[in-house]
Formats: C-alpha cells, structure tokens, sequence
C-alpha cells in the first residue's frame, strides 16, 4: 500500500489536488492507497486515517503556533514545552496505530517535513519514522524558512527544532519541491539534494466539449452570447489578486465598447456587451473581509462579477445541477492568473490544456521556471505598485495587457496559434506520464530497501 500524510486531504487545495494525482497514478499501477490525515471531508472512506492532532486548524495546534511564533500573550517556556510535548505525544502513538494498520510500502509525508504549521507533527513524524524506517519520500511545497511568519521563533527549542527540518534520513528515497527556488534554497540551507517535480496533468485525456449538459451554462449564469466570459478558476485568497482581474475586465470592456460593434471570439460584440467576471472557487476561511473588499471595488467600477461557487464542483451532478470546472472553461474567453507567488502554479496547466487566452502576472516561479520554457500569453508584467489591502499592478503594465487581449480576441486565427503552442510546450514539459515513470521507480526502489531490510 501507499500511504499519503499531510494536515488535510481530499479538499480543493492545491497539497490535496496534488496528493489525488499522485494516487490516481498508483491506483492505476493496481497499488492501495491510504491517507493520514488531519482532516478528510469523506472521513470514512477506506484506508483513511484521521488524527485531529495532524489538522492546522485543530485548537490546541493553532494555540501552540501562536505561542511559538507570534507570542502575543505572556507565556512560559515549560508551559509552551509541555503543550508540544503533549501533542507530539498523542500524535506519536495514533501515527503507530494508523502505519501498523496500513502497512504502507510507501510513505508520501506532504509538508510535515518542510512547515513551522504543527511542529509537534513534524517532530512526530520524524520519530515514529527513524523506529519503523518505512522507505520516504518528502514532499516539500515550500519551507518555513521562505515564510516570514515562521523565522522567527521565539523559543530556542523550536529554533532547534525547525534548523533541522527538513530531516536528512536514510530511509528518505527522495526529496521533491516544486521550483528551482526551493530546490537551491534546500541545498543551500540543509545540504540536501532535492529533485524538482512542478505540476502535472494528464495531456492525453478528452478534454470537456460543448455538450447536452452544459449548453444552459451561460443562461444558467446570466450572461449573453455577445458578453467576453473571463474565467479565474483560483480559490479565493489575497495572494491570488482577483482585485488585478476586476480592474482588468473594466479596462478591457471600456475598450472593447469604444471598437463597438466588432466580433470578438467569433462572436458580435456591441456597445450593450459585458465583459464579465466568473469566480466559481471557494472562498478560504480567513478571506471573507477580503471578498468584501472585492466585491466593493467590482461595484465602485461597475464591472459584473459572477460568484459561481454554488454553481460548480470538481465533478458534475444532477441534484441539483452542478457544473464541473472543466465546464467553466468551455466557455471562457480567457482566463486570467493575476497571482502574486505561486510555488509552481498548477492551474497555468489547465489554462495550456483547454487552449485558452492566459493572462498571466509574471510571479517569481513563473519567471524563474516556466516562462523560459517559451509560452506566449498576455503579460501583466512582474511589477506592483502596492501591497496593501487591494493590489495594484502599474497602469503601463495593465493597459499594454488589455491591448494584448483585444487583439488577440479578434484575431482568432492568431489566438489557435498561440493556445496550440502553448499545449505542445505543456504536454511535452508537465504530462503525467513522467509522474508515472517516477513513481514507479521509487515504487521499485521502495520494495527494494524493504527486502534488503528483512535480509538483514
């Protein structure tokens, strides 16, 4: 069996998107997969192991996160020491439980190795490991030493504590992060070789067409044949600036309406036309004030905004009628990816997969990785004017990207050219089938180092 353990797991963020699809390659490999987890919404599905002390968000964890790193309150030493000693604790001896009743050949430890989120987890997971030596691979999506929040412990115990994180162990096969900046930080910090695995997806599928159960989509949604539907598939949280998409469709209909009437993705597009906004992701738990925030600015520049979280899972159903997010990108004109830091940005390869218009802020990984590898897109550069409640890109940026856009827009012959090169430079960098080819060998070496263990 293969085990994955992170602090949750089947959820819409990106960890557990990326655990799914390393366990979809195993299953069809005709390997069992398990998961410890900390929270799991289909808890009682087979082989899951929920222990409430792995979850970021379980009460005593977020109490003792706030003790080591923002200490706003007025705290000893031995009571800080004996609240992560209890809590290692109990996570030791139900980590025992869950492995012995898994047997994994394989373990799959997502950020537990690299995060300042649950030290008492990481250390857990540390020593129940060096006891059973179960072949490891660490995935690390990024470190507590590139996050601000957590350079700064305030304890000496925890500093000792994270200097050693991620651990350097025999029985880890393989360490993986998800950039080349991450990659250089690892070695730098810790001396420890790491191989970069980014995002993937699956070019060979049949990607969702214009079908029976999606052709109401745009009445469902309001919005006429003649408006430009602009998709930001992302799950709602600052960093990931839909404020940038909301000022960038305002632009972009102001001047679509000034060439009005003119046909825009093959499409009639008049002086009445809307360029509309569709955001069908859900909204993290700390950024509702940020969705106010948004909602003001959308209504302060008069620019339709469509909160499609009801309207759209990961898979269709029929009671009631929900769309899957694949049918949101059948209909997008284009999709914007406005973030700010990204370790890698996955959902770039959904945007390559469908052939669609990508609007692209140029974040740090971005450059670094992916945009040497010869994508076209619409740039909305790499610079901000601000990092304050709402971010701003500057005007030369946004109003070069919206000319981009429109001349692309009405010149679709161009736009084939560019989302069909665009898919080649994807499927040739970022396929699953490498996922595959990977897996497999550590799957390889993994029963390798256990047959040798049981000889010795």
């Amino acid at each position: 069996m293969i085990v994955f353990v992170h602090y949750k797991t089947h959820a819409h963020d990106g960890v557990s998107v990326s655990i799914e699809k390393r366990a979809e390659v195993f299953r069809q490999m005709g390997q069992d997969v398990g998961y410890i987890t900390g929270f799991d919404p289909g808890a009682d599905q087979k082989n899951v192991v929920v222990i409430p002390e792995l979850d970021v968000n379980h009460k005593e964890v977020s109490k003792l996160r706030s003790w080591l790193f923002s200490k706003p309150e007025e705290v000893e030493e031995e009571q800080v020491l004996s609240l992560y000693s209890k809590l290692r604790t109990q996570i030791v001896i139900q980590l025992h439980q869950a492995l012995e009743k898994l047997q994994p050949d394989l373990v799959f430890v997502h950020n537990l190795f690299s995060h300042g989120y649950n030290i008492s987890a990481s250390s857990a997971m540390i020593n129940i490991l060096d006891v059973l030596k179960i072949p490891t691979v660490s995935i690390n999506h990024d470190f507590w030493f590139q996050r601000q929040h957590f350079s700064r412990p305030q304890f000496d115990f925890i500093k000792i504590n994270l200097d050693f994180l991620p651990p350097d162990r025999e029985y880890i096969l393989e360490h993986h992060t998800m950039n080349s900046l991450s990659k250089a930080a690892l070695q730098q910090r810790r001396g420890i070789k790491a191989k970069q695995v980014g995002g993937f997806f699956d070019f060979s599928q049949k990607p969702q067409k214009k079908d029976a159960f999606n052709q109401d989509l745009r009445k469902k949604l309001k919005v006429g044949e003649g408006d430009i539907l602009v998709l930001q598939a992302n799950r709602i949280t600052p960093r990931k600036n839909f404020e940038t998409s909301i000022r960038f469709c305002q632009k972009l209909q102001a001047n679509l309406r000034k060439k009005a009437p003119l046909e825009v993705s093959r499409r009639a597009f008049t002086q009445k036309s809307r360029v509309i906004l569709l955001i069908p992701n859900f909204v993290e738990l700390e950024a509702k004030w940020y969705v106010e925030e948004l909602k003001k600015l959308a209504k302060e520049l008069e620019v339709t905004v469509i909160w499609g979280q009801e309207f759209f899972n990961s898979q269709r159903s029929q009671t009631p009628k929900i769309y899957s997010i694949w049918d949101a990108y059948v209909e997008a004109d284009l999709v914007m990816y406005p973030s700010v830091w990204e370790r890698f940005g996955s959902q770039l390869l959904e945007v390559f997969f469908y052939q669609k218009l990508p609007v692209i802020f140029e974040y740090p990984i971005f450059g670094l990785d992916l945009k040497p590898l010869g994508y076209e897109f619409v740039s909305l550069g790499n610079k901000e004017v601000t990092r304050q409640a709402l971010k701003v890109i500057p005007p030369n940026a946004m109003n070069q990207a919206v000319r981009d856009a429109v001349r692309y827009l009405t010149q679709p012959d161009k736009l084939a050219k560019l989302t069909a090169k665009n898919f080649k430079i994807a499927q040739t960098n970022h396929d699953s089938s490498a996922l595959h080819k990977s897996m497999k060998s550590l799957l390889k070496r993994a029963k390798e180092k256990r047959s040798s263990k049981k000889l010795t």
